[in-house]
């Protein structure tokens, strides 16, 4: 089981987590995860635990003592808005809450106007409790999950295709997969040291960086500030960084910045993946830093989330692909009908592994949307070369991937329509030389007035994480919709 990653650890001296100037032992980190689990989460009510904590050692040692307390883990994005967070707790009925001080007088405030019974359990920077409070204990209601919540470890945020998010089931099996084949791709041993700069809450950092490192007993650095291309170099020669996992605006920062007085030989990988990166600054890192190994991936959360990698050997060479699969998965191409298409031909790309999701958490119609007989559409689209290299050229869903996220345009929309002032609306991405796409907005107002756009931008910034928002609005007079009423998208 994913817990015993820990346990096994449990009397090892060797610095488990590095976060600012702090450190952490995995013998601490096993005894703070027990006590946590013990004081405080193993006799709450429920069976889900939601955590709403920052990239840190807090983030660590509460993900652990979940584990140890057989509870499963609802991690939250700290962007996240007080509507947001609502809405997921609604979902999931979740009445346990992990928490730090920064957080506790905005949640309170959302459980006392929406008489939520709820737990909150208040940690310290260093994952040690403060304290805890309930709320409204006598409108619990214990829900009853059958069989759907077995074998189940943690449910991760995606944006789907519909206009709400969903919560991507893993379970432990599914995640050992995941984790033992991505590490087998690479190579990884005990001896890494990882530098994560992603949100922990995110498929591509909780598996492929933080549960990956954790199996393999390895070093774990986190950076709890806002990415800096010239403290990243400062971390790496100081820790001596082994491999560093990122999406492409992170890459392209990096590529950007002029040379710095920095050991860095430590640095033998970089990933990169979330979506495509302009090859011109591919190219300008390999010759600017030779020596480190670029290792294009290809996954999504619901598929574990590794699905590919491309060897570093044929970076240069299969420029554009993102690889083979990596061990236990396949992958197959097929036309809108589900017939697979050969080598060289067009279409979606399909997955099948033993580190897929389980499915949506009730979400059981969407669930058999995207799996059929066992395979997982992705709403990629993209083909397999006569050498068998995974191309993706395109996307049959909706989503916009900004800076490595995911944006339903349907969720943003909805917010933007309640406006009193908008008729029709219509989000979409637009090209990004940085982030790959940005977030847009077209919308039908009922009357053009100076203040409509930033009545629209405040509703945005009280509904949606900031990556949501759009950083373009167009008033227009139409917007395309097809003969059922859909809005039109490119």
């Amino acid at each position: 089981m994913v817990r015993d990653f820990l346990e096994r650890l449990k009397h090892s001296d060797k610095t488990a987590v590095v976060c600012g100037e702090h450190e952490l032992a995995y013998r601490r980190w096993n005894h703070l995860s027990s006590k946590l689990c013990d004081e405080s989460l193993k006799n709450v009510k429920g069976k889900l635990v939601g955590i709403f904590l920052p990239n840190g050692i807090a983030y660590v040692v509460s993900y652990f003592a979940c584990l140890y307390a057989n509870k499963v883990i609802v991690p939250f994005h700290t962007g996240s808005t007080m509507n947001e967070l609502l809405y997921t707790i609604n979902l999931c009925s979740l009445s346990t809450l992990v928490i730090q001080e920064e957080s506790l007088k905005e949640v309170e405030v959302l459980i006392q106007e929406n008489r939520i019974p709820m737990t909150i359990v208040v940690v310290n920077h260093d994952g040690t409790v403060c304290r805890v409070v309930e709320y409204f204990q006598a409108l619990f209601h214990d829900e009853q999950y059958g069989d759907e919540l077995q074998d189940v470890v943690v449910m991760l945020h995606t944006s789907g295709t519909t206009s709400k998010p969903k919560r991507v089931m893993l379970t432990n099996e599914g995640l050992q997969n995941n984790i033992k084949a991505h590490s087998e791709s690479l190579n990884f041993t005990e001896n890494e040291v990882c530098l994560i700069q992603l949100p922990m809450v995110f498929g591509y950092c909780n598996t492929a960086q933080f549960l990956t490192h954790v199996y393999l007993g390895a070093r774990i650095v986190i950076n709890p500030y806002p990415f800096m291309a010239a403290d990243f170099f400062k971390l790496v020669d100081r820790w001596k960084i082994t491999n560093f996992t990122v999406v492409p605006s992170i890459l392209i920062a990096l590529a950007r910045c002029k040379k710095l007085s920095f050991d860095i030989s430590s640095l033998r990988v970089i990933c990169f993946g979330g979506s495509a990166i302009p090859e011109n600054y591919l190219r300008e890192m390999i010759e600017k830093y030779p020596t480190i190994s670029y290792v294009q991936t290809y996954g999504l959360t619901e598929a574990g989330p590794r699905v590919t990698t491309l060897p570093p050997e044929y970076c240069k060479e299969k420029i554009g692909s993102v690889g083979c699969a990596i061990p236990g998965v396949e992958i197959k191409i097929v036309d809108d009908s589900g017939m697979s298409l050969p080598n060289g031909e067009k279409g979606e790309v399909i997955v099948k592994s033993k580190g897929m999701m389980k499915g949506y958490f009730r979400c059981y119609e969407e669930t058999q949307a995207i799996i059929h007989n066992g395979w997982l559409h992705t709403g990629d689209l993209g083909y397999i070369s006569e050498d068998n290299y995974l191309y993706i050229v395109g996307r049959k869903k909706n989503i916009i991937i900004t800076g490595g996220q995911n944006v339903s345009p349907e969720e943003v929309e909805e917010v933007i329509s309640s406006c009193n002032d908008v008729k029709d609306v219509k989000v979409y991405g637009i090209s990004d030389d940085l982030l790959g796409e940005k977030v847009a907005a077209d919308i039908v107002v009922v009357q053009k007035t100076e203040s409509v756009i930033e009545q629209v931008k405040q509703e945005c910034q009280n509904k949606l994480s900031k990556y949501k928002i759009p950083s373009e609005f167009q008033i227009v007079d139409t917007i395309a919709r097809t003969y059922n009423g859909k809005v039109k998208r490119n």
